[in-house]
């Protein structure tokens, strides 16, 4: 739902009908209606394996906000709910997927994934420069840039399973989430150099 949400967005100045905008309406209805009471929202098709529950809610929570972020959705009671979920499950070294967060007592029992840290970092992105998310969020760019550095962007984890929890690994997620979680930072940060030095240059 998340995913069909942002395609009709982007279709949105095509199709200036109402079909779209009512289809947005029930797909923001809907994804309401599922999140869970800690905030958080689980993907159908996506796990963890460390987790004893074998769901994802890392993935599954990054998806949705991105949903609300397009839509213009991020300050949304919802959307806050979720980014607060977001940041208290970050793992103690920086990174998303141990299967424990920094709220839990529960050591994590296996190590962050880049697939999961670098879609966390994407969607705590929308804060831009709510002072609440900024340390989780600079911890988690730094987690990703030493993955860079260390050559882990290269390594997938067994981040999804089917019917019968056949869990696999895709290569090109790790890339490609790495990709747009660093390259919206680059982007989002740059633009914001750039109007500080514009202001202090006008002052």
């Amino acid at each position: 739902t998340a995913h069909a949400l942002r395609a009709l967005n982007a279709w949105r100045d095509w199709f200036p009908d109402r079909d779209i905008e009512d289809a947005t309406e029930r797909g923001l209805e809907f994804l309401a209606k599922r999140q869970r009471s800690d905030g958080s929202w689980c993907p159908l098709w996506f796990g963890n394996q460390y987790r004893a529950d074998e769901e994802n809610p890392v993935y599954g929570t990054a998806r949705v906000l991105l949903a609300y972020r397009d839509l213009g959705q991020i300050d949304s009671s919802p959307a806050r709910r979720g980014l607060l979920w977001l940041m208290k499950n970050a793992d103690c070294g920086g990174g998303w997927g141990g299967g424990a967060g920094k709220a839990s007592d529960v050591a994590p029992s296996g190590m962050s994934s880049v697939e999961e840290t670098a879609l966390a970092v994407e969607a705590l992105l929308t804060t831009r420069n709510d002072e609440t998310f900024q340390p989780t969020l600079e911890e988690g760019i730094q987690w990703l840039l030493e993955a860079v550095r260390t050559g882990r962007h290269r390594e997938s984890a067994p981040i999804g399973f089917y019917f019968a929890r056949l869990w696999y690994y895709e290569k090109v997620y790790p890339l490609a989430f790495t990709v747009a979680a660093l390259g919206r930072a680059l982007r989002q940060f740059s633009t914001r150099s750039s109007d500080e030095r514009e202001q202090n240059s006008g002052s």
